[in-house]
């Protein structure tokens, strides 16, 4: 069996779920519903507890990477999903701005 090298993203997107991984979940399906989502790595920086639950973890698609950022603030927050950021370029998204599918 071969195995697939792991392929770097041409884009990170990092998504902060400060209020909690709940109040993202509009969010993260626009993103997830990109016609070149296979381009994309998306961090979900959730603060400790708030994260998504085990249920919701398993159904995650590979491209998105819940981020526990403890008790980080914003600007902190985003800071660490930029570290852990794999692709060519990093966006910074917010939960109400939407993206079009393309």
């Amino acid at each position: 069996m071969e195995i697939l090298p792991d392929l770097k993203p041409a884009l990170s997107v990092v998504l902060p779920a400060m209020m909690g991984y709940d109040a993202i979940e509009p969010a993260l399906s626009t993103w997830v519903a990109q016609i070149h989502r296979s381009e994309l790595e998306i961090l979900v920086l959730c603060p400790a507890g708030l994260g998504p639950s085990g249920q919701q973890s398993l159904a995650l698609p590979p491209e998105v990477v819940p981020i526990c950022v403890g008790t980080a603030g914003l600007h902190e927050a985003r800071a660490i999903g930029i570290q852990k950021a794999r692709g060519d370029y990093i966006m910074l998204a917010e939960d109400h701005c939407l993206p079009n599918p393309e």
